[in-house]
């Protein structure tokens, strides 16, 4: 384009040249006129060289931008047919295993078979995960019982932990059973425990029946945060008993909603 434009200006100055010939030189000696003839030919003559090149160049472009816009557009065909054999290839794939339990399956359902079976086992996993995340997490405390005691100490022999330690006094034993002291000082207590061992199921789940009983509709969510570690505690070997007891007993709770 820009070869095309110089062109054109070299052909509007032989024009100028030519009109000056033709009026302000035509008295000029013959000497002069032809010197300015052959300025006036030579103008021409690089103005339609120009122009005739700044085409070429055009065309050239034009034709290369062709050639690239169809080079890539059968890569991309070439892509497409690779990536629909693959699928092809993947689709019997599946299909022949899932007809190695059922031999009468169409494509269709032995295509949803094995994607149900696909699903389950990412559920699976996933589940899977979760539960090791929990045994990783929850390993300790699953042994604790409500005192943050696990009761394997021996005879003669006192247990402790900095878990019993805190919970010193936050309860009152009735035969067996250890019930919460829910006077304000058992509450902060407790949520003191929640803050400072929060995998520790026990404070949240004492903080869920004090709350209840007071009317505070806040028990919930300790209560939802118990059950969680709970669900967890109950699945690890070796975990103490009132683990199951406690989770029985805010579903419970929950229930009578």
């Amino acid at each position: 384009m820009t070869l095309q434009l110089v062109a054109l200006a070299v052909v509007l100055v032989a024009a100028l040249v030519q009109l000056s010939l033709d009026h302000f030189w035509r008295e000029r000696p013959e000497s002069q006129r032809r010197h300015w003839a052959r300025v006036l030919f030579w103008l021409i003559a690089v103005g339609a060289l120009m122009n005739g090149v700044g085409m070429w160049l055009t065309h050239s472009s034009a034709r290369d931008e062709q050639i690239r816009i169809e080079r890539s557009a059968k890569a991309r065909e070439m892509q497409a047919q690779r990536e629909r054999q693959a699928i092809s290839t993947q689709i019997q794939t599946l299909v022949t295993l899932a007809r190695e339990h059922d031999p009468d399956l169409t494509e269709e359902e032995a295509l949803r078979t094995i994607t149900n079976e696909v699903l389950a086992l990412r559920q699976r996993a996933s589940q899977l995960e979760h539960d090791l995340s929990g045994l990783q997490r929850y390993t300790t405390v699953a042994r604790y019982d409500v005192l943050g005691l696990t009761g394997i100490a021996g005879a003669g022999l006192k247990e402790n932990s900095p878990i019993a330690r805190a919970l010193e006094g936050a309860y009152v034993k009735e035969g067996n059973k250890y019930f919460p002291r829910c006077d304000s000082q058992g509450i902060s207590r407790f949520a003191s425990i929640a803050r400072d061992h929060p995998n520790f199921p026990f404070s949240y789940w004492a903080l869920a029946l004090c709350l209840r009983d007071a009317g505070d509709p806040q028990w919930r969510i300790h209560a939802d945060r118990a059950i969680s570690i709970f669900e967890h505690t109950t699945k690890i070997d070796g975990h103490n008993p009132q683990h199951d007891q406690a989770k029985r007993q805010l579903d419970a709770l929950i229930a009578e909603q």
